[in-house]
């Protein structure tokens, strides 16, 4: 199958080449029409019946630093899905271009200036569970009636460990909608993604994909850190990236 790989959409006109910094060294370049550049490389393969996992991975991460590498050279860009191809030559990708014209214009438009962030958000459920239990009158008591090993402490032992969780489950819900509405203030677009398991007691309780315009990067990178000195808090934020999350492509 002949085609061109395509990596990105830029906005601009100039074509050239990016060097072969593709998958597999491949020579990277750019074809423009009508104030867009798609940048790709020559696609001449039958998709394999199946990759190794090693192969996968280090296609990914070419496919990614040419995104980036375009991103710093262009400015505003469309990342494109990995390994997505234009079957047959230049004119299919000029047609592309031109049938999808007035789309990718205006996603450009909405993207300029604005950078990816990936915020993820832990905290300590030890340190926050001793915390409400000496807070919280209610638990507060029950801890007191566990004190003396008899069959009353066992069931007070019980009743605290459910209240516990009822308000661990408040408690995480209030640090959510708090930090999250200190996000979206400087933010134009948040996705929430899926949290993942916790680790040795560390929790993750957010994890966020977030547009923001690039002249509001400071006011983020303050505003994590002030969130970041939280008692029991933890914020780990990866970026700025092109922006991954916020184009379907």
């Amino acid at each position: 199958m002949e085609g061109r790989y395509i990596y990105c959409v830029a906005e601009g006109d100039e074509e050239i080449s990016l060097g072969r910094i593709g998958i597999d060294g491949s020579e990277v370049y750019t074809v423009s029409f009508e104030g867009l550049s798609a940048v790709v490389h020559n696609y001449r393969a039958d998709p394999p019946d199946c990759w190794e996992r090693e192969s996968m991975i280090g296609w990914v991460v070419s496919h990614q630093k040419v995104v980036e590498t375009a991103w710093r050279r262009f400015g505003t860009i469309l990342p494109v899905r990995f390994h997505t191809v234009i079957k047959g030559g230049a004119d299919d990708l000029n047609g592309w271009l031109g049938g999808n014209h007035g789309e990718l214009r205006k996603s450009i438009g909405r993207l300029r200036g604005r950078e990816e962030y990936g915020v993820q958000v832990f905290w300590d459920e030890d340190l926050v569970a001793g915390r409400l239990v000496d807070s919280v009158p209610a638990l507060r008591e029950l801890k007191a009636k566990t004190e003396g090993g008899t069959g009353a402490a066992y069931m007070h032992g019980q009743l605290l460990e459910k209240a516990l969780k009822r308000e661990m489950a408040r408690e995480k819900e209030r640090y959510f909608e708090n930090i999250y509405q200190r996000i979206e203030e400087l933010a134009e677009r948040i996705i929430i993604e899926e949290v993942k398991a916790a680790d040795n007691g560390v929790r993750m309780i957010m994890n966020l994909s977030v547009l923001v315009p690039g002249e509001r990067r400071d006011e983020m990178t303050a505003e994590l850190e002030i969130i970041n000195l939280r008692e029991g808090i933890a914020v780990r934020p990866t970026g700025p990236w092109p922006p991954y999350s916020f184009v379907d492509m």
